[in-house]
């Protein structure tokens, strides 16, 4: 499953309601300090659309 990272300023800029997984530091090279992520699991509010969690998904192999 795939993750949507935005930056932290961006997620404290947002005007909607906006679900968070977990914060990720990066340490980019070139830059002095490390960058901060937060992993997006969901928008609420008027769009109220989230991902699904790792034990909501179901795989049918082949029968």
């Amino acid at each position: 499953m795939g993750q949507i990272l935005i930056s932290e300023n961006a997620c404290k800029d947002a005007n909607i309601d906006i679900q968070i997984a977990g914060l990720l530091q990066i340490k980019p090279k070139l830059i002095k300090h490390p960058v901060t992520f937060c992993e997006i699991c969901g928008v609420g509010g008027q769009y109220n659309l989230f991902l699904p969690q790792d034990d909501e998904i179901i795989v049918i192999l082949n029968q």
